[in-house]
Order: C-alpha cells, then sequence, then structure tokens
C-alpha cells in the first residue's frame, strides 16, 4: 500500500466526453492547474480515475503507462499566466526558457504520476497535489497481527 502527503481532491467531473482522449484532455486540463504545489516543486501527484473515467479511457487502448505519458505532456501550465516574481522562481529554480510557448508541466517525468482506479457509479474523478518536491509517497506493508501482509484494506477489520 502507498500513503501520500497531499492536498486533498480536487475534483475533476466530465459527463460530455464518450472517449478516452477527451477525457484525458479533461484531466489534464484540472491537473495543470496555477497554483498547485505540483507547478512550484514538481513532486508525485496521484490521479484518480473513476470507474466510468478508466474503462472509457481503457476502451480505447490506453495503458496505464500511456495515460501518465499523455498527463505528462499536456498537464502544463503557460508561464506566460504567471507573475513576474513565480516566473522568475521557474526560470531559475527549473531552467525554463522564458518565452510566451512555454508550458510548465507539473511532474519532472511520466512516472511520477500515480494513478488508481477507485470510486463508484458517476463520471467523476480527482487529482490530488502533492506538496511538490518535498514529500514523496511511501509503500508500506501492512501487515495483520500474526504478520502476515493484508491483500485489502478491508481485510483490517477480521
Amino acid at each position: 500500500m502507498n500513503a501520500f502527503g497531499c492536498e486533498g481532491p480536487h475534483n475533476i467531473q466530465d459527463h460530455f466526453s464518450a472517449t478516452g482522449l477527451g477525457i484525458l484532455l479533461t484531466v489534464a486540463g484540472a491537473m495543470g492547474q496555477g497554483g498547485s504545489n505540483n507547478l512550484l516543486g514538481r513532486g508525485w501527484p496521484l490521479l484518480s480515475l473513476g470507474p466510468e473515467h478508466a474503462a472509457t479511457i481503457a476502451r480505447d487502448g490506453y495503458t496505464k503507462k500511456q495515460v501518465k505519458e499523455f498527463l505528462f505532456e499536456h498537464a502544463r501550465f503557460p508561464l506566460a499566466r504567471l507573475g513576474a516574481e513565480y516566473r522568475r522562481q521557474q526560470i531559475e529554480h527549473h531552467h525554463v526558457v522564458d518565452s510566451p510557448d512555454t508550458m510548465l508541466p507539473i511532474v519532472r517525468a511520466p512516472d511520477d504520476i500515480s494513478v488508481i482506479v477507485v470510486g463508484g457509479a458517476g463520471k467523476h474523478s480527482c487529482w490530488q497535489p502533492t506538496f511538490g518536491d518535498g514529500t514523496h509517497f511511501t509503500r508500506r506493508t501492512i501487515a495483520r497481527r500474526d504478520g502476515s501482509p493484508l491483500q485489502r484494506v478491508a481485510d483490517a477489520r477480521r
């Protein structure tokens, strides 16, 4: 199991797209926002796809790796829309080009985005920005009292 130090979920609703590409464009637009800790310091955000969105994306042939690559390329924010001080931080800290066409990524690499499928009916997904490069998710085996690992969180109640 993974634990993430992150913000609360940011809702991503898309009740209109009938294609994986349409949903991914909506998701990328939601994730590529100004003010996110991931824009400031990159980091390791979590994308929680609802089952309906995930099914449409999978039906259209996207693998998890391709979803991450798509979001890496498209979940970006225009440098030109930031104030002068913020632009300067991006230029100096992340060595981005000061150009009206520069689009800032929210992560350093596609694999920095974690993708899970969770939830119930409804065309909602969400993403959880992390606290930039100040925190990283952690993996730890959650075990029963006898030391045997849990396969599901629901097993903790037994």
